[in-house]
């Protein structure tokens, strides 16, 4: 399961076991911020990054970029995002246990890819370094005088800030695919509204349209309007005219969306065109 929340700040992941009742095996959370806001975390360099970014949004300090930022910046140079946090269930059963490491990487890439991404920076606890460096990562030191707080971490859990960046990306693109969620960008031709891209986000999922239109909170006629718009929208890509919309064809018209946006899923992502037509114009 994946979903990113309606202001668009921040993306979560999830994989349930599929022989059992639901279980979270893997998690995270990432956050796009600003580029003043990322240079501020490095300068301070300091442990507990995904903290102090939640302790800031607590206090009315909001560190996030909110949509239309996201949609700039996206638009524009690219995104500076930080992982809050990530993790999985370490009770699980052994037999789970690779699934629930592989599904991390997984949903980080399948949530990523498509955005205009600059620079990611994770702050990982317990992870050797050695691996981070495999992902592609590369090792940032924490200031000095944060050795007690480094310290006061069990062994077992010893953090390290790792960063991968665009630069880096596009000269070491095979480390176990990772840097794949830099190059895959290009902008999105179908301009969809937040509304239109959170129903595509749920039918990818394979979700009915009666609980989309619970989940969305909309009546049935209504989810069907937003169908059609969609539709409409995307039929210079998709090359197909909506017509009615009902019955087979409807169904028709959707595979080809919903086949458009996997292969294509800067769709999916926030992104001001006026930005882009701004710089065609320049």
């Amino acid at each position: 399961m994946a979903e990113r929340d309606r202001s668009g700040r921040r993306t979560l992941g999830g994989r349930f076991e599929s022989d059992r009742p639901e279980r979270v095996l893997a998690f995270g959370v990432s956050a796009a911020v600003s580029d003043a806001r990322l240079a501020s975390i490095v300068a301070n360099a300091a442990p507990f990054i995904g903290r102090s970014l939640l302790d800031a949004w607590r206090s009315g300090d909001d560190p996030f970029l909110d949509e239309p930022s996201f949609a700039k910046a996206n638009a524009r140079d690219g995104l500076s995002v930080v992982v809050i946090h990530n993790g999985f269930d370490e009770t699980i059963e052994p037999r789970f246990l690779l699934d629930a490491l592989s599904v991390m990487s997984e949903n980080f890439v399948n949530m990523h890819t498509g955005s205009n991404l600059k620079i990611v920076m994770h702050e990982a606890f317990g992870i050797p370094a050695d691996i981070a460096i495999d992902l592609g990562m590369r090792i940032t030191r924490y200031s000095a005088g944060h050795e007690a707080l480094i310290a006061s971490v069990p062994p077992d859990r010893t953090p390290i800030i790792t960063t991968m960046t665009r630069a880096y990306a596009e000269q070491h693109p095979g480390n176990l695919g990772m840097a794949q969620t830099f190059l895959r960008f290009s902008p999105p031709q179908c301009d969809l509204s937040g509304a239109e891209r959170r129903l595509l986000r749920l039918a990818l999922e394979g979700t009915p349209d009666d609980v989309v239109a619970d989940v969305l909170q909309i009546a049935p006629r209504t989810l069907k309007k937003r169908w059609a718009d969609v539709y409409a929208r995307m039929e210079r890509v998709t090359g197909i005219a909506p017509g009615g919309g009902g019955g087979r064809r409807g169904a028709e018209i959707r595979r080809h969306v919903l086949r458009y946006v996997r292969q294509h899923p800067e769709e999916m992502h926030a992104y001001d065109a006026t930005q882009r037509r701004a710089k065609v114009t320049m």
